[in-house]
């Protein structure tokens, strides 16, 4: 929870110890990336016109593990909240602007794990394991 207060957040929420949906807060926008959880079930702790964002975070099973983003699409049409998915669609100038903060040491990459290129497999695997500390990357 500190590293991602670190980096910005004004609000942490433990999903290992607080469950969102207990009635206390609702939400404008839920920007969910990791996925374990239900659009049905994200959407009790939104406001009557909130927004969830699906970032990812659901596994490869079924639809190339899309069907949680699926589901979400289909019945937002005939409830109040929105419910679409986040896809990064870069654009050349968009890499540019990020390169210039990132040289401006006005941002900074939170990098968890470094694999080299042979180790592929247990980066994927950690990444499955669902509970990364920042970026895996993988070095050549």
């Amino acid at each position: 929870m500190e590293l991602v207060r670190s980096i910005g957040a004004d609000e942490v929420i433990d999903y290992t110890r607080e469950d969102i949906v207990n009635g206390t807060r609702r939400y404008d926008l839920i920007f969910d990336t990791a996925g374990s959880r239900e659009a049905s079930y994200l959407r009790q702790a939104m406001t009557p016109k909130g927004t969830l964002v699906l970032a990812g975070g659901e596994g490869a099973g079924r639809w190339l593990g899309m069907g949680r983003v699926m589901r979400a699409k289909a019945m937002s049409p005939f409830v109040g909240q929105k419910m679409t998915n986040f896809l990064a669609r870069p654009k050349a100038t968009d890499l540019t602007a990020l390169k210039e903060l990132l040289e401006a040491d006005k941002i900074k990459p939170v990098i968890g794990s470094r694999f080299p290129l042979g180790e592929v497999p247990a980066a994927v695997a950690e990444i499955g394991a669902g509970h990364g500390r920042g970026k895996v990357v993988i070095t050549v």
